[in-house]
């Protein structure tokens, strides 16, 4: 078994949310489905620089935005079935098109907490803050191709067959590090 952490690949641009209040949606998120509750916030495609921009020699990801996984539409049709079982594709409103937010709602005791290099919060030592190294108990990943650590920081984590099915398509902006392998 393979975990990895997904990023944006160099040289794509990301999205931010247009609104500072909208900001705060981060930070209401837990572990509970929001179903009909969302409230559609609008985005903005963001460059490095106006040249970026102008001569588009960044490209907007399928992928990331926003610290999160923001899924384009493209990128909705190839993972979606695959994603669902495990969180919400959340709808965004972006002028350059439609896009997704993944929320995982899939918190698991994954961690091997023994054998992790892990920090904690002073204020709340059982609240963990960083992971340095990371060591996941496979038989508590099951069969899960995406899931978020009870207790850990909100970062989404994604096994082998989620890797593939982006390397297998035609998907741009996706770059996985591996962060554990089973021996």
């Amino acid at each position: 078994m393979q975990v990895f952490k997904l990023y944006t690949s160099d040289g794509y641009a990301f999205v931010n949310y247009s609104e500072t209040a909208d900001y705060e949606i981060s930070w209401t998120l837990n572990d509970r489905k929001l179903g009909d509750t969302w409230r559609v916030p609008n985005v903005t495609t963001v460059y490095e620089n106006e040249e970026d921009r102008r001569f588009a020699s960044y490209k907007t990801s399928d992928s990331l935005g926003m610290g999160q996984c923001i899924f384009s539409q493209k990128a909705v049709d190839i993972l979606g079935t695959a994603l669902e079982p495990h969180g919400e594709l959340l709808p965004l409103n972006n002028a350059n098109g439609p896009e997704c937010y993944l929320f995982l709602a899939n918190k698991i005791d994954a961690l091997d907490l023994d054998r992790s290099d892990v920090k904690y919060f002073p204020s709340a030592p059982s609240r963990i803050m960083a992971i340095r190294k990371h060591v996941f108990l496979e038989d508590a990943i099951g069969g899960c191709l995406a899931f978020r650590l009870n207790g850990g920081p909100m970062v989404n984590f994604f096994t082998k067959p989620v890797a593939d099915l982006v390397s297998q398509s035609d998907l741009a902006g996706f770059s996985f590090q591996l962060l554990w392998e089973s021996t």
